[in-house]
């Protein structure tokens, strides 16, 4: 038996292989993990709440819901998913990209066809796994439409899986990708980490605030273990509050339905579902002092951020830099509005058909504000070079006479 390993021009015979499995194994993975937690929030009621296979088909709609094809609940379409769920949904896709990538230095494969040629086999069968699973996991009146879950899981799951594929893979260095992709990804990510996780502290303060309020709601829709579901839909809602957080602190605001809308600028209510998390819902009509500063002092942490990656990167030239101000600025946008799009979303038509933040709104409020805060970031660092620089030249042209006089005498 031969141990030769493949070469680098000759391609693994189990490529394809290994790419479907890849895709289903993901497909497995995402589905088991909805599937226990629907299980779990089943068992504290398992003797009135129905059959096991019940829960079994729960958890798998609330899986392929988290595609973001929207699901049909109880003749009502819904289009607003826990963002925890999509989250789980890129980490599974990414998780795959990662193996196919590391499938692909291993086995030898670095044709740019044959690699994107995987990727689009393991979307494709991820997708395909999604829309068989749409068929069995109906619940009564609820569902979710293999027509339209097909399409979202292929975005869904291609635009992580491929990114990880492009992290990973002898892809990144086939398609020559330019130099500044590192330092801009980079900032893009610190920036949209540092603007969520500014978001969640506000809706944690939110939360303590009203936390009687919170309570109250948390009693009325069930206590102890028969309230468990709530409490685990109120945990999976967690990363859309956060989102909703960061929107307020950004300037573009959230809505909860068509009569409330809750923005620095001003705010409106109306009725609101009795969902705990809501009851930490702001009700002042204008911001107040410490909401306002921590929203600048979020913003400006942005752009120092996003500006010290470029530093660290040696970006120091004019045009670069400007350059790659305008690709964080704008990218940075673009990702919040798609977390603002995923976090988002309508239940019926009635006076829940908006929820959220406007995903347009946030990517033009966080693009102009993050570009304004690094040039400033940007700006005060190049002054402080230039104040550095210029001391040292005077302090050595006085050092120049004293010098000078010691050699005369």
């Amino acid at each position: 038996m031969s141990n030769a390993k493949p070469s680098a021009g000759k391609p693994r015979r189990g490529w394809w292989s290994v790419s479907v499995r890849s895709g289903l194994a993901a497909l497995l993975l995402g589905a088991a993990a909805c599937v226990v937690v629907s299980v779990v929030c089943w068992l504290p009621d398992a003797g009135v709440s129905g059959r096991p296979a019940s829960a079994i088909r729960a958890g798998l709609l609330a899986f392929l819901a988290g595609q973001g094809a929207g699901i049909t609940l109880d003749g009502v379409y819904v289009l607003f998913v826990p963002l925890a769920i999509s989250i789980a949904v890129a980490l599974v896709a990414w998780r795959a990209g990662r193996t196919l990538a590391v499938a692909a230095r291993d086995g030898g494969e670095t044709e740019p066809r044959r690699l994107l040629g995987g990727l689009a086999a393991q979307v494709a069968a991820y997708a395909a796994g999604c829309g068989v699973l749409a068929h069995f996991a109906r619940l009564g009146t609820t569902s979710v439409s293999s027509v339209t879950v097909i399409p979202a899981a292929i975005i869904m799951f291609g635009l992580f899986s491929g990114a990880a594929v492009l992290r990973f893979s002898p892809l990144r260095e086939q398609l020559r990708l330019p130099a500044l992709g590192d330092p801009v990804a980079r900032a893009v990510l610190a920036v949209v980490v540092l603007l969520f996780a500014a978001g969640a502290l506000l809706t944690t303060a939110s939360v303590i605030v009203h936390a009687a309020r919170v309570m109250d709601l948390s009693r009325q829709v069930g206590g102890g273990l028969s309230g468990l579901p709530v409490l685990v839909l109120g945990v999976l809602c967690a990363p859309n509050a956060a989102v909703a957080g960061s929107a307020y602190l950004t300037g573009p605001g959230f809505a909860v339905g068509s009569e409330t809308t809750i923005s620095p600028l001003g705010s409106s209510h109306g009725v609101l579902p009795a969902f705990p998390i809501l009851g930490a819902v702001p009700d002042g009509s204008t911001a107040n002092t410490l909401t306002t500063a921590l929203g600048i002092l979020t913003l400006l942490a942005a752009g120092a951020v996003a500006a010290l990656v470029l530093v660290s990167a040696g970006v120091k030239a004019f045009v670069p830099v400007l350059k790659a101000v305008g690709s964080i600025a704008v990218s940075s946008g673009v990702v919040m509005a798609i977390l603002a799009w995923r976090s988002g979303g309508s239940v019926g038509d009635d006076r829940l058909s908006a929820v959220g933040a406007s995903p347009w709104r946030m990517a033009v409020y966080v693009a102009l504000e993050v570009g304004a805060s690094m040039l400033v970031s940007l700006g005060l660092y190049a002054t402080g070079r230039w104040l550095i620089s210029h001391h040292s030249q005077a302090d050595a042209t006085d050092e120049r006479p004293a010098r000078t006089l010691e050699k005369v005498g």
